[in-house]
C-alpha cells in the first residue's frame, strides 16, 4: 500500500541495518547539592556506615557535599559536587564488605550530639508518651 506524505512531516530517516547498539542511552541522574529524598539517605547511610559524622537527614547539603568530596579523595576518585554512578558504587561496595561482618539494621542513625529535624521529631514522639 502506498500512501504519499507531507515532506515537513519527516524528521529524519533511519536504516535499522546500520546500528548495532541501541542508539538510546539513559542518562544516570547525579545527586548533588539541594537534592532530596531517599537516595541522598541511602548515601548518608553508606557513609554514616563508613566512619563519617553525617546528619542523615534527607538533604544533600554542605555538610553531605564536603564529605562526599572527602570519600571520593581518600579513595582516588574524581572529586566533584556530585554523587556519580561510580562514587554510589564504590559506596554499596564498600558497604557490602562491611555488612558482611556486622548485622543489619534499617533506619535512619541518630547518636548522642546530633542535631536537626529528625532528634526533634524523635524527642516529640519519645514525648508523647510520658505520663504525667
Amino acid at each position: 500500500m502506498k500512501r504519499t506524505r507531507s515532506l515537513n512531516l519527516i524528521k529524519s530517516f533511519i536504516n535499522p541495518g546500520v546500528y548495532d547498539e541501541p542508539a538510546i542511552i539513559e542518562a544516570v541522574p547525579l545527586i548533588g547539592k539541594g537534592s532530596r529524598g531517599s537516595k541522598v539517605v541511602q548515601i548518608q547511610k553508606y557513609l554514616y556506615e563508613l566512619g563519617y559524622t553525617v546528619e542523615i537527614d534527607c538533604w544533600f547539603g554542605d555538610q553531605t557535599e564536603t564529605i562526599i568530596k572527602e570519600y571520593q579523595t581518600k579513595n582516588v576518585m574524581v572529586h566533584s559536587h556530585f554523587v556519580d554512578v561510580v562514587t554510589i558504587g564504590a559506596l554499596q561496595d564498600a558497604n557490602q564488605s562491611l555488612l558482611a561482618k556486622s548485622k543489619f539494621v534499617s533506619g535512619s542513625y541518630l547518636r548522642r550530639g546530633n542535631l536537626g529535624f529528625m532528634v526533634t521529631e524523635l524527642q516529640r514522639g519519645l514525648n508523647i508518651n510520658i505520663p504525667n
